[in-house]
């Protein structure tokens, strides 16, 4: 019985593994008008170009350089978060110091 070649197109090896790249959505509720905007024009449009970039990345170089850029813009965001952070932590300390209560953030 004859057995069915493979074409050489169905074996290419993968240079990267098959892992899975999944993303997070997170649903929030902004009650102002402004913290809306800031999310239709800031965030998405970020969100959206990172996602791309980490896609791109991967069709003009190679796994390594992409791992090396996605590290990165990592740390430059976690480094953006912490100054956020840290001025968030700045403005409520003014705050009490002006004898007003610190903003609900539980809430």
């Amino acid at each position: 019985m004859a057995q069915r070649q493979h074409s050489a197109s169905t074996q290419i090896p993968s240079l990267r593994q098959d892992n899975s790249r999944p993303f997070l959505t997170q649903k929030v509720v902004l009650s102002s008008l402004h913290a809306q905007q800031v999310l239709d024009r800031g965030y998405e449009m970020c969100a959206n170009a990172l996602f791309s970039l980490s896609v791109v990345l991967r069709f003009i170089g190679s796994e390594a350089q992409a791992q090396e850029v996605d590290a990165l813009v990592d740390a430059s965001i976690d480094q953006n978060l912490e100054d956020l952070r840290q001025e968030s932590r700045r403005l409520e300390d003014a705050v009490c110091e002006e004898g007003r209560p610190p903003s609900l953030r539980s809430a």
